[in-house]
C-alpha cells in the first residue's frame, strides 16, 4: 500500500447472504441468515434479519422456533461458493487499481493515489462494476489511513443517504464520523480493550484520537498507540501485515521460529548419529551414512573387529548406568544368543540353567 496516499476500504455487504441471493434471487428483500458449520450459529444476516433483532452468533437450536415464527429463511454455509465469489470480486477490484491488498474474504484495501477530483466518481464506478459483474453489493470508505477508511466504510454501510460511498478527507469530516460511533466500532477494539481505555479516561473514539500518545503507549502498548495515531491521520502499521510488508521491502527479515523449525531435524539427526557412534560399530555406520571414508582410513566403511566376549560384557556393564533399558536388553540378547557361556558371565544363571548343565 502506497504510504501517504489515500486508501479505500471495499467491504462486501452481508457477504454470505449476498452470495446466496446471487443464485437465489427470490431471497432478496426477505430476512435471511446463514449458519456456521454443522448449522451451529448465525454467522451472516441480511439487513431485514438485523431489523428483527437477530444477533450475530445466535445459536440455531435455541432460536429455531423464533426464526420460523418471524419467517426467517435459513441457509447452511457454502464456503466453496463464498471463496469463488470472493475471487470474482477481487478480480474486479484489481481492474481499478494496481495497488490492491486483500484483507479478508470480503474486504480489500485499495491505494487511490493520483485520482484528485475523480476520487468519488472512481469509487462509485467501482461499486457499480462489482454489483453489475458479480451481483455483490459493496460499500466503499476512503480516508488517509486504514483505520479511518474502516470508519468511513462503517458510515457508508449504516447511512443509506451516502449511496455506499463515504470520503473522510478533512479533519472536520473525520471528527464528525468518529463522534457517531462507539469505541468497540473501531478496528481492533473489543470489549476488554474498551474497558482498559475507559479505565484511563478514554470513553469515545474522539478521546482516543486526542489522548496523550505517551500515556496510551505506556498503559496499553504500541498497537493501541498506533491506532490513536491513525485516527489523527498519520499512516502507520496497525495490522501485522504492514510490518511484514516493510520487512519485505527491506529485503526480508529472519524468522526465528522458521529457522528453528529447519534446525530441529538437523539436531535430531546429529543426536542419532552420536548415539550410533557411541555403540558397537558406530564409527563405521557413521562413515557409511555420510557416504565417504574417514581421512586416512581406506577401509573405514568395513565393520571393525569385535572385542572378545568377556570384554564385551565388561563394556556393557560399564555402560549400564548411561545406557537405556532398551539398549541393555538388546545388547544382552544379541550377545547371549552368540555364546551360551554369556549366561554365567552376566550373572543371569538360575537354578534351572544349572540343573541342565549338571545333567549335561
Amino acid at each position: 500500500m502506497t504510504v501517504g496516499g489515500l486508501i479505500a476500504l471495499v467491504d462486501c455487504n452481508n457477504f454470505y447472504v449476498s452470495c446466496e441471493r446471487v443464485f437465489q434471487p427470490e431471497l432478496r428483500g426477505k430476512p435471511v441468515v446463514v449458519l456456521s458449520n454443522n448449522d451451529g450459529c448465525v454467522i451472516a444476516r441480511s439487513n431485514e434479519a438485523k431489523a428483527l433483532g437477530i444477533a450475530m452468533g445466535a445459536p440455531w437450536h435455541l432460536h429455531r422456533k423464533q426464526f420460523e415464527a418471524a419467517g426467517v429463511i435459513v441457509r447452511s454455509s457454502n464456503y466453496t461458493l463464498y471463496g469463488d465469489m470472493s475471487s470474482r470480486v477481487m478480480s474486479v477490484l484489481s481492474t481499478f487499481t494496481p495497488d490492491l491488498e486483500i484483507y479478508s474474504i470480503d474486504e480489500a484495501f485499495l491505494g487511490l493515489s493520483g485520482l484528485g477530483l475523480r476520487l468519488e466518481s472512481h469509487a462509485r464506478a467501482l461499486r457499480a462494476a462489482v454489483l453489475r459483474w458479480t451481483g455483490i453489493p459493496v460499500s466503499v470508505g476512503i480516508a488517509p489511513t486504514k483505520t479511518l477508511a474502516k470508519v468511513a466504510n462503517h458510515a457508508a454501510k449504516k447511512d443509506q443517504k451516502h449511496g455506499g460511498v463515504v470520503l473522510l478527507l478533512d479533519e472536520a469530516a473525520q471528527d464528525d464520523a468518529l463522534s457517531k460511533i462507539e469505541l468497540t466500532d473501531l478496528w481492533g477494539v473489543a470489549g476488554r480493550l474498551a474497558a482498559r481505555l475507559r479505565a484511563i479516561g478514554i470513553d469515545a473514539p474522539l478521546d482516543l484520537k486526542r489522548g496523550d500518545p505517551r500515556l496510551i503507549r505506556e498503559r496499553l502498548g504500541v498497537v493501541t498507540a498506533r491506532l490513536a495515531l491513525e485516527l489523527r491521520g498519520v499512516a502507520g502499521a496497525v495490522a501485522g501485515r504492514d510490518q511484514r510488508q516493510r520487512q519485505a521491502d527491506r529485503g526480508g527479515a529472519r524468522r526465528p521460529s522458521r529457522d528453528l523449525a529447519r534446525r530441529l531435524p538437523l539436531q535430531k539427526s546429529r543426536r542419532r548419529a552420536a548415539r550410533s557412534a557411541s555403540g558397537r560399530g558406530g564409527a563405521g555406520r557413521l562413515v557409511r551414512q555420510k557416504g565417504r571414508c574417514a581421512p586416512g582410513h581406506a577401509n573405514a566403511h568395513r565393520r571393525p573387529a569385535q572385542p572378545p566376549l568377556r570384554a564385551r560384557y565388561r563394556i556393557l556393564r560399564r555402560r549400564r548406568a548411561a545406557a537405556t533399558s532398551v539398549e541393555i536388553a538388546a545388547g544382552t540378547l544379541v550377545i547371549l544368543l552368540h555364546d551360551r557361556v554369556g549366561w554365567a558371565v552376566a550373572g543371569l544363571a538360575g537354578p534351572k540353567f544349572d540343573r541342565k548343565r549338571r545333567k549335561a
